[in-house]
């Protein structure tokens, strides 16, 4: 059993995506909470705001990735857990998992508002300490993933004595006194989850991302959240090697899996689970339910792997991860919509109107700038990060959303094209009608005008009686019209 020492780690990052509900209106101001100062002024504080930091980070970050990429977090807000020493404070204390009573802390809280449609939300946690020995941590890693992958309405209710569901988290408070603290900072949010829990009361984190998120959101993800987990054991060994069961622990934290399934091997999870080694010593495995990576960092030159890796994990790694996902559910979104415009038009059989085909020609102005802003397969200059976003994209199969979407554009086009089409034939033929109109008024109006005026001058001239005029010009106009008809429905 190898021994760790103090730089051996374990993060877990849960992902929650939620798109703008147009039926609701969004508050101008951020979900926020009541916060009573020990002067015993009261202040309402948001959960999350812009911040600086993190933006500069990200500002920092994205000079690794393509233009293309950039465009995606440009006008993007990254928000960060309000910088309120009490309530990180709170947040940081240890945290238990259900029946389970695995400890953990709340170690960062953010988000990503992307183009103002769609929030992507996070929460990471770390084992409350760090175990002692390899297998340990891995096995506390495994637990700890599939504990909280989960959301809680979808998890078992068997219940123990305390009341508490194997994914419902809960404060370990120091004392009494401590709770007490709490409960007086933070009194008067009885309708918010998150400070419930602060206070003492049992929570999933289903209840803390929809807090969060605040009214006016609806997450796209059903009954789990997506993962991103990284797993960092030093080894002596200057050639470090992933055994069977590293690479197995890898896919059940990728896929949130317990430790009672034995997995395939890798070779046989080809096109479902996909491993990405960026180094020799960096290994990752991406699936449908997030990435799971282990590094080992080995002597004799360990600092990078071992000191900075989690931070450069943290910014440029995330943002590939949001950027990956991101991608994945708007395209999921689009593809819904387009069914949604379309479904109608396959139930009926009836061609759209003209109101609904402006409709779909917006619909198709808003696919061709999702072709070109999104459907971006090299978002990084840097091979390994590239690795990273690819491997990713293959196991959420974006690629085969790609296809669908494209399929279904072309579907569209041929619909808007035959559109077109009746729309021309439509307009010669309202231009058509309007030649026959005039004709017929000018034979109506202007030729036996002009025809009985003639005769009448003429019949004058031989002093017949003017009533033989009409008897020559209706029929003659009656003649005329018939001919023109005729000569027009040969040309139609």
């Amino acid at each position: 059993m190898a021994n760790h020492n103090e730089t051996s780690s374990f993060s877990l990052t849960l992902f929650n995506i939620y798109r703008r509900n147009p039926e609701v209106t969004v508050p101008d101001s951020p979900p926020s909470f009541a916060y009573t100062q020990k002067d015993g002024e009261t202040h309402r504080i948001p959960f999350l705001q812009p911040d600086q930091e993190a933006r500069k980070e990200v500002k920092s970050a994205l000079r690794r990735f393509q233009p293309l990429a950039e465009k995606v977090f440009q006008d993007g807000n990254v928000l960060m857990t309000v910088q309120n020493d009490e309530l990180l404070k709170e947040l940081n204390q240890v945290w238990r998992v259900g029946k389970s009573r695995l400890p953990i802390r709340f170690t960062r809280i953010g988000g990503f508002l992307l183009e103002q449609d769609y929030l992507c939300l996070y929460i990471e946690v770390r084992p409350d300490r760090v175990e002692t020995a390899e297998d340990e941590l891995a096995a506390a890693a495994v637990r700890i993933t599939n504990k909280l992958s989960y959301k809680g309405h979808s998890c078992k209710k068997t219940e123990d004595d305390s009341g508490l569901n194997s994914s419902q988290l809960i404060r370990e408070f120091k004392n009494e006194e401590h709770r007490k603290s709490a409960k007086n900072r933070f009194q008067g949010n009885d309708d918010l989850p998150l400070i419930q829990s602060v206070l003492g009361e049992a929570l999933t984190l289903e209840d803390i991302f929809d807090t969060l998120a605040g009214p006016g959101w609806d997450s796209m993800l059903r009954d789990r959240f997506l993962l991103n987990s990284l797993l960092i054991t030093p080894t002596g060994d200057p050639a470090p090697t992933y055994s069977e069961a590293d690479k197995a622990d890898l896919v059940r934290r990728a896929r949130g899996m317990n430790s009672a399934y034995l997995p395939p091997p890798l070779e046989n999870l080809t096109g479902h689970v996909i491993p990405v080694q960026t180094f020799a010593n960096v290994l990752f495995t991406a699936a449908n339910e997030g990435i799971a990576g282990h590094v080992k960092p080995a002597p004799p030159r360990p600092r990078f792997l071992r000191d900075q890796f989690p931070s450069r994990y943290r910014s440029e790694y995330t943002l590939l991860f949001v950027l990956a996902v991101y991608q994945h559910y708007r395209l999921i979104d689009l593809i819904r919509e387009l069914a949604d415009h379309t479904a109608h038009l396959h139930e009926t059989r009836q061609f759209p109107d003209s109101a609904r085909i402006e409709e779909l020609r917006q619909l198709r102005q808003k696919l061709a700038v999702h072709e070109v802003k999104y459907i971006n397969t090299q978002p990084a200059f840097l091979t390994n990060y590239q690795q990273y976003y690819t491997g990713l994209r293959q196991g959420l199969n974006t690629g085969a959303l790609v296809e669908k979407l494209r399929r279904s554009t072309i579907e569209l086009d041929t619909l808007l094209a035959d559109a077109d089409q009746r729309e021309k034939k439509k307009r010669k033929e309202q231009q058509e009608k309007g030649k026959r109109v005039l004709a017929y008024t000018a034979e109506c109006v202007a030729f036996p005008y002009y025809l009985y005026n003639l005769l009448e001058h003429a019949l004058h001239q031989f002093h017949v009686p003017v009533c033989w005029a009409w008897v020559v010009t209706i029929p003659a106009t009656g003649a005329l019209i018939f001919y023109t008809r005729h000569i027009m429905r040969r040309r139609e």
